[in-house]
């Protein structure tokens, strides 16, 4: 009876200090999450952040090619943002040649 009683004496030790060991790994892993969770909030506000940027540039990209396909005669040389006198007189010089090769003698402005 002794020796079943030692038995189990040892066995609850064992136990005690399996669970001692895991209550102190799930402890740190805890702790390191704490740790970890400001700066995986900060990660997710950057990464946001980002994404409204690349969104206001891809709506702003948009505008820009929409703009240019709605000119009659758009400048191969001319990009998208440019909205300086040189893309304009290009344009009136295109829609001059147009008009003609057209066999009209009245130019007009293309804008």
């Amino acid at each position: 009876m002794v020796q079943a009683f030692q038995h189990q004496a040892e066995r609850a030790q064992n136990l005690y200090s399996r669970i001692s060991e895991d209550a102190s790994y799930v402890g740190s892993k805890v702790n390191e999450l704490k740790e970890m969770t400001p700066q995986v909030k900060e990660m997710a506000l950057e990464t946001k952040e980002v994404f409204m940027d690349t969104k206001a540039a891809v709506v702003e990209t948009k505008d820009d090619v929409i703009s240019a396909v709605k000119e009659d005669n758009p400048s191969p040389s001319t990009s998208l943002g440019d909205n300086d006198s040189t893309s304009g007189s290009s344009s009136n010089d295109a829609g001059h040649t147009k008009n003609q090769a057209n066999g009209s003698s009245n130019s007009q402005n293309r804008l």
